[in-house]
């Protein structure tokens, strides 16, 4: 008989190593990170990526929580300058050279125009491209080629990390980030999961707590709102009854409406109607 354990095991090791930890920046130490950022970075074949560049990609991604795969991928031609929005229609992975497909959620149109601050960066992004005589990818080294998502992951981001003095998490903690910072604010769900490339769903079942309408009582405010327009109508306040037997001189007979208790008898037995007996017990 074969030995089910090591299946067990594998299954355990597996689902455990699945598990996501986010570790979410606050404003604070965003504004560090942004600040401890290289101000060039030489590459091994010769061209360097500017500070500049680096600044711009993560000043977009923490305000936008895009995936790493979708990051490094816009293109200019993606880019609406004049709605503000960017139309996302692939993702570039690091595997095989840069496969880009679309996006895990597939295509969608990001608006952008309610923080005009991420199109200033795409402007300067493309006078810069001027330089490198290539204006197809936004974010690129000195030779207008894409940055890698797992370059960046171990050249960038995690030194930044500790010149920052901010504790070691992953890459992808950016979108945590963003999503978390924007529903503190208050920012409707539905807009926090067209930026990033989410499901609503997905935004209450993760983010929940981020979500500062939801930490009062549930209930309060739809009660609040029907006794703000029906007033008193809604039902009898606490008191009116006792108030209205004091008007009126009446005494309380036992508890209200409480079955009245019955009285001992002079006997050693309580005093029970008929209805209780049995037939041959009736007098």
């Amino acid at each position: 008989m074969e030995n089910p354990a090591p299946k067990l095991t594998r299954r355990r090791a597996t689902k455990i190593k699945s598990i996501k930890r986010s570790k979410p920046l606050g404003l604070d130490e965003v504004v560090l990170f942004l600040g401890a950022l290289p101000n060039r970075v030489s590459l091994r074949d010769g061209a360097f990526v500017t500070g500049e560049t680096l600044h711009d990609l993560y000043f977009v991604w923490f305000r936008t929580g895009w995936r790493p795969s979708e990051i490094v991928a816009p293109r200019f031609e993606w880019l609406n300058f004049t709605n503000e929005t960017v139309e996302l229609r692939l993702a570039r992975s690091p595997r095989y050279g840069g496969l880009e497909a679309p996006p895990k959620q597939g295509e969608r149109i990001v608006p952008c125009s309610s923080d005009p601050e991420i199109f200033k960066v795409f402007e300067r992004r493309r006078n810069a491209s001027l330089a490198t005589g290539s204006r197809e990818y936004v974010f690129t080294d000195s030779r207008g080629r894409p940055l890698s998502q797992d370059w960046l992951h171990k050249r960038i981001w995690k030194p930044t990390l500790r010149i920052a003095g901010i504790s070691e998490r992953d890459q992808y903690s950016i979108r945590d980030t963003f999503i978390t910072l924007a529903l503190s604010a208050g920012e409707d769900p539905g807009w926090v999961a067209a930026v990033c490339g989410n499901s609503e769903e997905m935004i209450f079942k993760h983010y929940r707590q981020w979500m500062p309408a939801l930490d009062r009582s549930d209930g309060t405010r739809i009660a609040r709102a029907f006794q703000d327009r029906m007033g008193t109508k809604m039902g009898t306040k606490r008191g009116s009854r006792s108030q209205a037997r004091e008007n009126t001189g009446e005494k309380s007979g036992g508890g209200g409406n409480r079955t009245p208790v019955r009285k001992r008898s002079t006997g050693s037995h309580y005093t029970l109607s008929s209805r209780f007996m049995s037939p041959a017990r009736r007098p």
